[in-house]
């Protein structure tokens, strides 16, 4: 529900810089958001939406591994 009736929305909209600033006023630590991100990334990568994807994990501050 959060993915597809807020997360693609603000996506799509162009609004993320201001929900994701929302969200952190929120809960700074995103906790309360990660059981909803969790569900958005695994949403983009069975899609195979990686830039969304890259997106929310940098939001998330989610350690993305460089390949050698």
């Amino acid at each position: 529900m959060f993915v597809e009736n807020l997360w693609i929305p603000v996506l799509k909209s162009g609004q993320v810089e201001e929900v994701m600033a929302s969200m952190k006023e929120i809960d700074p630590s995103l906790g309360v958001w990660e059981p909803h991100l969790t569900a958005a990334c695994l949403f983009f990568t069975k899609r195979s939406l990686y830039s969304v994807l890259l997106k929310t994990q940098l939001f998330m501050n989610v350690g993305v591994l460089a390949h050698s």
